[in-house]
C-alpha cells in the first residue's frame, strides 16, 4: 500500500497507481483467475461464492460501462511514464566473495495480457515486469526453458523466478541444485496449497546476460556464480510482493 496525493491536495492510501491497473487491461484473464480459484475451494463454499460474485458484478456495473472505452496499450508498449509508475533504475551491488552480484529495483512497466506470439521488449533482463500473456507457469521445476511473457505473470502473481543461463537443465546439475536449495529456503506460503508449497518457477533461460538471476515483481538479483545465502535472503525478502497475491497453480504445458 503506498500514500499518494491526489489533484486536489488531500492524500489517499491504496495500491500504487502502476498496481492499480484498468479493468480493461485485466478483463481477459479474469474467467482464467476465477476459474482457477473457485476450483481451489471446497464444493460446498462454491454456491456461497457465487452468490457473492453476482452481488459484487451488479454494484459494479456502472463503472464496468465507464471503462468500456478504456484503451489498452499496444503489444511491447510501456505506456507513459505517469502510466507505468514514475521511478528510477537503483543497482545495488553485493558482496559474495567469488564474484559480483547486483541487486536491481527497474521502474514498472505497463503489464497488459497480450495474444501468445506477441513480441514483447522488456526493459530489463531478466524481465520484472511488463506485457505478458494470460496464463502462467505452474509453480515448479522446469527441464526447458519457460517462455518469459509466460513466466512474468507468474511475477504479477507474487511468485519468484529462479534462472539460470543454460539451454536445459541437463547443461547445468550444479547450477540446478544450488537453486533448489534456495527454492527450499523459501519460506512456506499460507496462501498456497498441497501439493504447492511456494510460488516458483526454476526455468533455463538461456536469453540472461549473466549466469544465474531471481527475478520477482519489479527486482532481480543477477549474478555470474551461485550463492546460496544471498540468493535464499533475496527471494525470501521479495516474495509475495506482486499486485495480484494468491496461488492458484498454472500450466505446465506451453
Amino acid at each position: 500500500m503506498a500514500k499518494e496525493r491526489d489533484s486536489t491536495g488531500f492524500t489517499f492510501t491504496g495500491p500504487r497507481k502502476h498496481e492499480r491497473g484498468t479493468l480493461a487491461n485485466h478483463a481477459d484473464g479474469l474467467n482464467s483467475h476465477y476459474t482457477a480459484f473457485t476450483m481451489s475451494l471446497r464444493p460446498t463454499s462454491r454456491p456461497v461464492l457465487s452468490a457473492l460474485t453476482a452481488t459484487l458484478a451488479l454494484a459494479l456495473s456502472p463503472s464496468l460501462s465507464a471503462c468500456s472505452g478504456t484503451t489498452t496499450p499496444a503489444s511491447g508498449d510501456a505506456g507513459t511514464a505517469e502510466d507505468a509508475g514514475i521511478r528510477s533504475t537503483e543497482t545495488r551491488i553485493i558482496d559474495v566473495g567469488a564474484c559480483k552480484a547486483t541487486i536491481r529495483t527497474l521502474p514498472f512497466m505497463m503489464s497488459p495480457h497480450v495474444s501468445v506470439g506477441t513480441a514483447v521488449e522488456y526493459n530489463s533482463n531478466p524481465p520484472t515486469s511488463g506485457p505478458h500473456y494470460p496464463l502462467w507457469a505452474a509453480f515448479r521445476e522446469y527441464d526447458q526453458p519457460v517462455d518469459r511473457r509466460y513466466y512474468v505473470h507468474d511475477l504479477e502473481h507474487g511468485a519468484v523466478v529462479l534462472a539460470y543461463k543454460c539451454n536445459s537443465a541437463a547443461e547445468c546439475p550444479q547450477l540446478v541444485e544450488g537453486l533448489r536449495k534456495v527454492v527450499a529456503n523459501i519460506k512456506t506460503d499460507p496462501l498456497c496449497q498441497s501439493p504447492v508449497r511456494v510460488r516458483y518457477v526454476l526455468t533455463p533461460d538461456p536469453l540472461l546476460e549473466t549466469q544465474v538471476a531471481i527475478a520477482a515483481w519489479g527486482t532481480a538479483y543477477v549474478a555470474d556464480c551461485l550463492d546460496v545465502p544471498t540468493l535464499s535472503a533475496f527471494a525470501n525478502d521479495n516474495y509475495a510482493r506482486g499486485p495480484e497475491n494468491f496461488c492458484s497453480d498454472g500450466v505446465s504445458t506451453f
